[in-house]
Protein backbone atom coordinates (compact mmCIF):
# COMPACT_ATOMS: atom_id res chain seq x y z
CA UNK A 1 0.00 0.00 0.00
CA UNK A 2 2.60 2.48 -0.31
CA UNK A 3 3.82 4.50 -2.97
CA UNK A 4 7.55 3.41 -3.68
CA UNK A 5 10.55 5.94 -5.46
CA UNK A 6 13.88 4.09 -6.59
CA UNK A 7 15.88 7.44 -6.40
CA UNK A 8 19.60 7.26 -8.13
CA UNK A 9 21.54 10.09 -10.28
CA UNK A 10 22.83 7.09 -12.23
CA UNK A 11 20.31 6.70 -14.65
CA UNK A 12 16.61 8.56 -15.80
CA UNK A 13 12.85 7.69 -16.60
CA UNK A 14 14.09 6.63 -20.18
CA UNK A 15 16.43 3.78 -18.63
CA UNK A 16 15.87 0.67 -16.90
CA UNK A 17 12.76 -0.79 -17.45
CA UNK A 18 10.82 -1.21 -14.08
CA UNK A 19 7.57 -1.78 -15.50
CA UNK A 20 7.97 -5.63 -14.09
CA UNK A 21 7.20 -3.78 -11.10
CA UNK A 22 4.45 -1.36 -11.53
CA UNK A 23 4.19 0.13 -8.34
CA UNK A 24 7.81 1.62 -7.93
CA UNK A 25 8.38 4.93 -9.51
CA UNK A 26 12.16 6.04 -10.59
CA UNK A 27 13.15 9.25 -9.88
CA UNK A 28 16.29 10.94 -11.16
CA UNK A 29 18.24 13.50 -8.68
CA UNK A 30 21.33 15.02 -9.74
CA UNK A 31 24.37 14.21 -8.41
CA UNK A 32 26.17 16.74 -6.36
CA UNK A 33 29.52 16.11 -5.45
CA UNK A 34 29.52 12.68 -4.62
CA UNK A 35 26.87 9.57 -3.52
CA UNK A 36 27.15 10.71 0.43
CA UNK A 37 27.02 14.41 -0.15
CA UNK A 38 23.93 13.66 -2.77
CA UNK A 39 21.72 11.91 -0.45
CA UNK A 40 21.73 14.31 2.36
CA UNK A 41 20.93 17.18 0.24
CA UNK A 42 18.09 14.88 -0.92
CA UNK A 43 16.74 14.23 2.68
CA UNK A 44 17.23 18.09 3.46
CA UNK A 45 14.74 18.26 0.76
CA UNK A 46 11.96 15.47 0.94
CA UNK A 47 12.90 13.75 4.20
CA UNK A 48 9.56 14.65 6.18
CA UNK A 49 7.10 13.32 2.96
CA UNK A 50 9.33 9.67 3.10
CA UNK A 51 7.09 7.62 5.90
CA UNK A 52 9.92 4.80 5.18
CA UNK A 53 13.71 4.98 4.01
CA UNK A 54 14.99 2.07 2.27
CA UNK A 55 18.82 1.94 2.34
CA UNK A 56 21.37 -0.59 0.94
CA UNK A 57 24.84 -1.42 2.53
CA UNK A 58 26.60 -1.10 6.09
CA UNK A 59 28.70 1.79 5.63
CA UNK A 60 29.20 5.47 7.09
CA UNK A 61 27.31 7.32 4.35
CA UNK A 62 24.11 5.09 5.30
CA UNK A 63 24.43 6.17 9.25
CA UNK A 64 24.51 9.78 8.17
CA UNK A 65 21.74 9.53 6.25
CA UNK A 66 19.73 7.28 8.87
CA UNK A 67 20.33 10.12 11.57
CA UNK A 68 19.87 13.29 9.27
CA UNK A 69 16.61 11.57 8.51
CA UNK A 70 15.50 10.68 11.81
CA UNK A 71 16.36 13.73 12.82
CA UNK A 72 14.11 15.99 10.06
CA UNK A 73 11.23 13.46 10.64
CA UNK A 74 11.54 11.94 13.74
CA UNK A 75 8.01 10.43 13.18
CA UNK A 76 9.52 8.42 10.12
CA UNK A 77 11.16 4.53 9.82
CA UNK A 78 14.44 3.51 8.59
CA UNK A 79 14.89 -0.33 6.87
CA UNK A 80 18.88 -0.77 5.86
CA UNK A 81 19.44 -4.20 3.39
CA UNK A 82 22.43 -5.26 4.69
CA UNK A 83 23.13 -6.91 0.91
CA UNK A 84 26.07 -9.39 2.85
CA UNK A 85 28.59 -11.66 1.15
CA UNK A 86 31.18 -13.59 3.32
CA UNK A 87 33.85 -10.67 2.84
CA UNK A 88 31.91 -8.24 4.60
CA UNK A 89 31.24 -10.61 7.75
CA UNK A 90 35.32 -10.82 7.56
CA UNK A 91 35.66 -7.49 8.24
CA UNK A 92 33.10 -6.57 10.60
CA UNK A 93 34.43 -9.87 12.83
CA UNK A 94 38.53 -8.72 12.47
CA UNK A 95 38.02 -5.00 11.61
CA UNK A 96 37.03 -3.22 15.18
CA UNK A 97 36.64 0.50 13.34
CA UNK A 98 33.80 -1.87 10.50
CA UNK A 99 32.32 -3.52 13.53
CA UNK A 100 31.61 -0.09 15.32
CA UNK A 101 30.30 1.41 11.44
CA UNK A 102 27.83 -1.98 11.80
CA UNK A 103 26.61 -1.30 15.28
CA UNK A 104 26.05 2.47 14.84
CA UNK A 105 23.88 1.47 11.74
CA UNK A 106 22.00 -1.13 13.33
CA UNK A 107 20.79 1.44 16.56
CA UNK A 108 20.00 4.20 13.82
CA UNK A 109 17.43 2.31 11.74
CA UNK A 110 13.82 0.46 12.39
CA UNK A 111 14.88 -2.90 10.64
CA UNK A 112 18.09 -4.61 9.38
CA UNK A 113 18.08 -7.64 7.26
CA UNK A 114 20.47 -10.05 6.03
CA UNK A 115 19.55 -12.23 2.56
CA UNK A 116 20.93 -15.38 3.52
CA UNK A 117 21.20 -17.77 7.51
CA UNK A 118 25.14 -18.62 7.03
CA UNK A 119 25.83 -14.39 6.33
CA UNK A 120 23.18 -13.95 9.45
CA UNK A 121 24.86 -16.35 11.69
CA UNK A 122 27.96 -14.29 11.63
CA UNK A 123 26.87 -10.76 11.76
CA UNK A 124 23.94 -11.00 14.47
CA UNK A 125 26.26 -11.52 17.70
CA UNK A 126 27.70 -8.60 16.27
CA UNK A 127 25.33 -6.50 17.14
CA UNK A 128 22.49 -5.78 20.08
CA UNK A 129 19.51 -5.18 17.31
CA UNK A 130 17.38 -8.18 16.07
CA UNK A 131 18.36 -8.74 12.27
CA UNK A 132 16.07 -9.95 10.30
CA UNK A 133 15.95 -12.55 7.82
CA UNK A 134 14.95 -11.14 4.28
CA UNK A 135 16.14 -13.22 1.12
CA UNK A 136 16.09 -11.93 -2.38
CA UNK A 137 12.86 -13.11 -4.05
CA UNK A 138 12.12 -13.42 -8.22
CA UNK A 139 8.69 -12.09 -9.87
CA UNK A 140 8.63 -15.13 -12.45
CA UNK A 141 7.25 -13.23 -15.45
CA UNK A 142 6.45 -16.32 -17.30
CA UNK A 143 3.63 -19.19 -16.73
CA UNK A 144 4.86 -21.29 -19.54
CA UNK A 145 4.79 -24.92 -17.45
CA UNK A 146 8.08 -26.04 -16.52
CA UNK A 147 7.56 -29.40 -17.38
CA UNK A 148 6.77 -28.47 -21.07
CA UNK A 149 10.10 -26.90 -21.71
CA UNK A 150 12.29 -28.66 -24.13
CA UNK A 151 16.19 -28.62 -22.74
CA UNK A 152 19.64 -28.74 -24.61
CA UNK A 153 22.36 -30.21 -22.99
CA UNK A 154 23.69 -26.20 -22.76
CA UNK A 155 25.65 -25.08 -19.32
CA UNK A 156 24.33 -21.18 -18.63
CA UNK A 157 25.93 -18.77 -16.93
CA UNK A 158 24.62 -14.97 -16.75
CA UNK A 159 26.98 -11.96 -15.21
CA UNK A 160 29.56 -9.48 -16.28
CA UNK A 161 31.85 -11.89 -18.08
CA UNK A 162 35.56 -11.46 -17.24
CA UNK A 163 35.44 -9.40 -13.99
CA UNK A 164 37.69 -10.64 -11.09
CA UNK A 165 34.10 -11.54 -8.96
CA UNK A 166 32.79 -13.89 -11.51
CA UNK A 167 35.91 -15.72 -12.43
CA UNK A 168 34.90 -16.86 -16.05
CA UNK A 169 38.73 -17.75 -17.21
CA UNK A 170 37.96 -20.81 -14.66
CA UNK A 171 34.70 -21.49 -16.05
CA UNK A 172 36.36 -21.58 -19.36
CA UNK A 173 39.09 -23.72 -18.06
CA UNK A 174 36.71 -26.13 -16.55
CA UNK A 175 34.67 -26.69 -19.47
CA UNK A 176 37.69 -27.16 -21.67
CA UNK A 177 38.99 -29.91 -19.13
CA UNK A 178 35.71 -32.04 -19.32
CA UNK A 179 34.51 -31.27 -22.66
CA UNK A 180 35.71 -34.23 -24.77
CA UNK A 181 33.89 -36.28 -22.08
CA UNK A 182 30.41 -34.31 -22.65
CA UNK A 183 28.11 -33.97 -25.30
CA UNK A 184 27.33 -30.22 -24.11
CA UNK A 185 27.73 -26.79 -24.96
CA UNK A 186 28.10 -23.05 -22.90
CA UNK A 187 26.45 -20.10 -23.09
CA UNK A 188 27.44 -16.96 -21.68
CA UNK A 189 25.01 -14.01 -21.62
CA UNK A 190 25.98 -10.88 -20.41
CA UNK A 191 28.33 -7.83 -21.32
CA UNK A 192 32.39 -8.90 -21.76
CA UNK A 193 34.96 -6.79 -20.08
CA UNK A 194 37.21 -5.30 -22.22
CA UNK A 195 40.13 -6.45 -20.77
CA UNK A 196 38.82 -9.91 -20.87
CA UNK A 197 38.20 -10.24 -24.77
CA UNK A 198 42.42 -10.76 -25.54
CA UNK A 199 41.83 -13.71 -22.84
CA UNK A 200 38.97 -15.30 -24.73
CA UNK A 201 40.81 -14.93 -27.88
CA UNK A 202 43.74 -16.66 -26.37
CA UNK A 203 41.74 -19.55 -24.81
CA UNK A 204 40.17 -20.20 -28.69
CA UNK A 205 43.80 -20.09 -29.94
CA UNK A 206 44.31 -22.78 -27.65
CA UNK A 207 41.20 -24.71 -27.76
CA UNK A 208 39.97 -24.16 -31.62
CA UNK A 209 37.75 -26.65 -31.62
CA UNK A 210 35.94 -25.45 -28.62
CA UNK A 211 34.52 -22.08 -31.01
CA UNK A 212 31.76 -24.04 -32.09
CA UNK A 213 30.50 -24.94 -28.47
CA UNK A 214 30.93 -21.90 -26.17
CA UNK A 215 28.72 -18.86 -27.58
CA UNK A 216 28.89 -15.57 -26.27
CA UNK A 217 25.69 -13.96 -26.40
CA UNK A 218 26.05 -10.83 -25.29
CA UNK A 219 23.83 -8.26 -23.12
CA UNK A 220 19.70 -9.47 -22.79
CA UNK A 221 17.83 -7.01 -21.29
CA UNK A 222 14.97 -8.43 -22.29
CA UNK A 223 12.98 -10.71 -19.97
CA UNK A 224 11.24 -13.19 -21.97
CA UNK A 225 14.19 -13.27 -24.15
CA UNK A 226 16.75 -13.63 -21.00
CA UNK A 227 13.83 -16.44 -19.59
CA UNK A 228 14.16 -18.24 -22.52
CA UNK A 229 17.95 -18.80 -21.83
CA UNK A 230 17.42 -19.93 -18.58
CA UNK A 231 14.55 -22.32 -20.24
CA UNK A 232 16.50 -24.28 -23.24
CA UNK A 233 19.79 -24.90 -20.19
CA UNK A 234 19.55 -27.75 -18.06
CA UNK A 235 22.44 -26.29 -15.92
CA UNK A 236 23.08 -22.86 -14.17
CA UNK A 237 26.72 -22.08 -13.38
CA UNK A 238 27.71 -19.15 -11.31
CA UNK A 239 31.45 -19.75 -10.15
CA UNK A 240 31.76 -16.38 -8.40
CA UNK A 241 35.03 -15.82 -6.16
CA UNK A 242 32.52 -13.71 -4.06
CA UNK A 243 28.72 -12.95 -3.85
CA UNK A 244 26.52 -11.16 -1.37
CA UNK A 245 23.33 -12.90 -2.98
CA UNK A 246 23.56 -14.00 -6.71
CA UNK A 247 20.40 -12.88 -7.88
CA UNK A 248 20.57 -14.90 -11.09
CA UNK A 249 20.26 -18.06 -8.83
CA UNK A 250 16.39 -17.83 -7.86
CA UNK A 251 16.15 -16.39 -12.00
CA UNK A 252 17.59 -19.76 -12.77
CA UNK A 253 15.75 -22.04 -10.83
CA UNK A 254 12.41 -20.52 -11.18
CA UNK A 255 13.31 -21.82 -15.24
CA UNK A 256 13.74 -25.11 -14.05
CA UNK A 257 17.89 -24.63 -14.36
CA UNK A 258 19.91 -26.99 -11.74
CA UNK A 259 22.51 -24.78 -9.94
CA UNK A 260 26.33 -25.42 -9.54
CA UNK A 261 27.80 -22.76 -7.78
CA UNK A 262 30.81 -21.90 -5.59
CA UNK A 263 30.80 -22.19 -1.86
CA UNK A 264 31.71 -18.86 -1.38
CA UNK A 265 27.49 -17.55 -2.53
CA UNK A 266 25.97 -17.43 1.06
CA UNK A 267 22.42 -18.54 0.64
CA UNK A 268 23.67 -21.76 -1.49
CA UNK A 269 22.76 -24.08 0.96
CA UNK A 270 19.39 -22.69 1.15
CA UNK A 271 19.12 -22.22 -2.45
CA UNK A 272 20.01 -25.89 -3.46
CA UNK A 273 17.99 -27.09 -0.20
CA UNK A 274 21.41 -28.85 1.02
CA UNK A 275 22.52 -29.53 -2.44
CA UNK A 276 19.26 -30.90 -3.48
CA UNK A 277 19.19 -28.91 -6.36
CA UNK A 278 22.17 -28.12 -7.50
CA UNK A 279 26.45 -28.91 -6.80
CA UNK A 280 28.54 -26.86 -4.57
CA UNK A 281 31.94 -26.69 -5.29
CA UNK A 282 35.31 -24.49 -3.96
CA UNK A 283 36.58 -21.13 -5.89
CA UNK A 284 39.33 -21.22 -7.93
CA UNK A 285 39.37 -24.76 -8.06
CA UNK A 286 38.73 -25.16 -11.63
CA UNK A 287 39.83 -29.52 -11.84
CA UNK A 288 36.90 -29.55 -9.31
CA UNK A 289 34.36 -27.24 -11.16
CA UNK A 290 35.19 -29.87 -14.51
CA UNK A 291 34.52 -32.29 -12.10
CA UNK A 292 31.03 -31.08 -10.93
CA UNK A 293 30.15 -29.87 -14.87
CA UNK A 294 30.96 -33.86 -15.98
CA UNK A 295 28.52 -35.06 -12.93
CA UNK A 296 25.55 -32.47 -13.49
CA UNK A 297 25.37 -34.32 -17.39
CA UNK A 298 24.79 -37.57 -15.57
CA UNK A 299 21.65 -36.46 -13.68
CA UNK A 300 18.15 -36.91 -14.99
CA UNK A 301 16.26 -33.80 -16.56
CA UNK A 302 12.90 -35.94 -17.61
CA UNK A 303 11.26 -34.54 -14.97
Amino acid sequence: GLQAELVTSYVSKDGPNLSAVKELDLRHFPMIKNGKITGIWFLLKYARDIKWLNIYHIDKKSYYWSKLYKFLNPKGHVYLKMDVDFRMCDDFEQNISRREVLQKCADAVDIISAESKSALRRVQPLVKKKIELIPNGYCVSNDTELASVKRKNVFLTVGRLGTKQKATENLLQAFALCADKIDWNLRLVGSVEESFKSYIEDFFNQNPSLRERIEFVGVISNRAAIDAEYRQAKVFVLPSRWESFGLVLPEAMANGCRLLATNVVPPIMELTNNGEFGLIVPPDDVETLAEAMIESTKLDYSE
